[in-house]
């Protein structure tokens, strides 16, 4: 018997089998979009120009409070400015440390915990005074430091990032450095319950100077020395005092943290950190 169907009965198959190509095709669209969407992106847009409140020396760090934007800028020591965004910080306040030393210290990378308590990654130089002609020449090294007051006062909880047995020539092109580490930024993992330090070694042979990675358990904030490990290539396993590091972040290492991490010290609350398949 020949079957007949309405018009009706037409569009309902019709529209039937949209919904089933739909339904098929939805899971296989989803998984694009969201691989899609998960790539780091950048887009360069035209921008009023912003000055900050005081002379920057170095990387300059934030963070948000209540509301309150909190920056510092360091030149030989930090200062910190607050204000409701960017374009409206108060004048800088100079940043003391408790210990009333004068050391050069250049905060660089901070982080707030949850309970308030303000952890800060500093680079700190002390001059040779070796080279006549050369003033500011110096072995930098990284330490942490820790603020109950949003950055006011600080105490320094100690280096963790060092190089030892540092050739000082006077010979070296270099104008500045010796050797050693510094320049720090890091990325807080509150997931895995790390931070991942990124900094800069200067010290021979030129192999080993370059990018370099390094990781703290956030549990270990409050007491840092000797917590510190850099990675080798291999694994967290060379000491950040003293120890010799991979100078880039292999294709290995980074599986190991390739979903984005939150981190505190930037503009924007929830911001995600990318790390890159090489170190710049």
């Amino acid at each position: 018997m020949k079957r007949t169907f309405s018009p009706v009965g037409r569009a309902s198959i019709v529209a039937l089998m949209v919904v089933v190509t739909l339904a098929t095709a939805a899971p296989a669209a989803l998984e694009a979009n969201e691989r899609a969407s998960s790539e780091p992106r950048a887009r360069l847009e035209p921008a009023p120009l912003l000055e900050f409140p005081a002379d920057p020396d170095c990387n300059s760090p934030c963070f948000w409070h209540e509301g309150q934007l909190h920056l510092f800028t360091s030149n030989q020591k930090p200062s910190r400015s607050v204000g409701p965004d960017l374009a409206r910080l108060g004048a800088p306040v100079r940043s003391v440390f408790d210990d009333g030393a004068g050391k050069l210290r250049w905060i660089e990378a901070v982080h707030l915990r949850e309970d308030g308590v303000l952890f800060g990654l500093y680079h700190r130089e002390e001059y040779l005074g070796e080279c006549p002609d050369r003033e500011y020449f110096t072995v930098p090294d990284i330490g942490v430091a820790r603020s109950r007051d949003l950055g006011r006062t600080w105490t320094d909880l100690g280096i963790v990032l060092q190089d030892h047995g540092v050739s000082r020539s006077c010979d070296t092109p270099n104008k500045f450095f010796a050797g050693g580490v510094g320049d720090p930024s890091w990325a807080i993992d509150r997931v895995g319950g790390q931070a991942y330090i990124f900094f800069s070694s200067y010290t021979d042979p030129l192999s080993n100077q370059g990018v370099q990675v390094a990781r703290l358990a956030l549990g270990d904030l409050e007491a840092p020395v000797g917590k510190v490990w850099r990675w080798t290539g291999r694994g967290w396993e060379a000491p950040g005092l003293g120890g010799k590091a991979s100078r880039r972040c292999r294709r290995e290492w980074r599986g190991r943290i390739r979903r984005p991490m939150r981190s505190g010290g930037l503009p924007s609350t929830g911001t995600p950190i990318w790390v890159s398949t090489w170190c710049w």
